[in-house]
């Protein structure tokens, strides 16, 4: 395509098609039961974002997370084909993309060809194996850091030194949410701004890098207040 001519040399151009089939073989060799979530394509990026309650956390909320699991690829060179893991929550079936927490595994090529059948079967050992239960404890107790009240002083800190890369518009949306369900913790507005981020009517690309920086922003003021992390980081 027209696209293929300004990406970079080492760039394989693999279609969406080709994507989804190897990742729905990954899917099928992980042994877990995957259900269908969402589908994104701009012309140029590809998400396709699947479900699993196969391995599941219950939070100290009572809430539960659960794996998420989203191919990715694109007609332009910035994203590598391939796939990424992150986390969902019951309740609301609201997406949390965690770069912190999650991880992504790229489909590897050498001389313009891949060598499907050892990255389908690397991709259902990173799934099946140790990597995304310690993935998803790790991630679920850092969720259960953010059960502390929050007052207008933590507002002001999460917003200018956690959450700084969220768009105004978007901030205030998540704050509309945050009031309209009667919030008052800071897993409350969490949940306020993945459901306003992850269940657009139009998503874009924006809504899912908005959504990582906001999960990963709160995660690190959780921390933070926990002491399990300096305030910096």
């Amino acid at each position: 395509g027209v696209e293929a001519g300004v990406v970079g040399q080492n760039y394989l151009l693999i279609k969406n098609q080709e994507v989804h089939d190897k990742c729905s073989e990954i899917r099928l060799e992980s042994g877990m039961e995957w259900e269908h979530d969402k589908i994104f394509f701009d012309g140029k990026r590809y998400r396709n974002v699947y479900k699993t309650q196969s391995l599941a956390r219950t939070l100290d909320t009572g809430d539960v997370a659960f794996l998420m699991f989203t191919e990715l690829n694109s007609y332009d060179g910035s994203t590598t084909a391939g796939f990424r893991v992150d986390f969902m929550i019951l309740v609301c079936q609201n997406g949390m993309i965690s770069p912190r927490y999650g991880w992504d595994s790229r489909f590897r090529h050498s001389l313009q060809n891949v060598n499907w059948q050892n990255e389908i079967k690397a991709g259902a050992l990173a799934l099946t194996g140790n990597l995304a239960q310690t993935r998803l404890d790790r991630f679920a107790e850092n969720c259960n850091t953010l059960q502390n009240p929050l007052n207008m002083d933590n507002l002001s800190a999460i917003r200018k030194d956690f959450i700084d890369k969220l768009p105004n518009l978007r901030y205030g949306e998540i704050l509309t949410e945050y009031h309209k369900k009667n919030g008052s913790t800071m897993w409350d507005l969490m949940q306020a701004g993945t459901s306003t981020l992850w269940h657009r009517d139009k998503m874009t690309n924006a809504d899912f890098v908005n959504n990582g920086n906001f999960v990963d922003g709160l995660l690190k003021y959780g921390d933070a207040c926990h002491g399990r992390v300096g305030i910096s980081q």
